[in-house]
């Protein structure tokens, strides 16, 4: 779902929702100073999607998927995942 071209706001939003896990770790990208976290937390996927925009969660979704999908069952690569999950906030500091 996230890698169509033509995916909504709410099914973008739908598809993050499905994973609990995936959701938070957006909600806490989102609220990170990276992206200029504001007075209020941001507490939904749909609020994050309006604040920052759709392209930029959809991107932080796709690379936390990565992640997940690269570091899955491997204790030995901590490195590796270490970097991988700073990289979008490091990404985040340089724009």
């Amino acid at each position: 779902m996230l890698n169509k071209e033509h995916c909504s706001t709410l099914g973008l939003a739908h598809a993050i929702l499905q994973d609990p896990g995936l959701s938070a770790k957006i909600l806490r990208v989102v609220n990170s100073v990276a992206y200029g976290a504001r007075g209020e937390p941001v507490s939904t996927i749909s609020r994050a999607i309006v604040l920052i925009g759709f392209e930029c969660v959809r991107e932080i979704a796709t690379g936390l998927l990565l992640i997940q999908h690269l570091t899955r069952g491997k204790p030995n690569n901590q490195v590796v995942h270490d970097n991988l999950r700073r990289a979008p906030q490091e990404s985040a500091d340089r724009q």
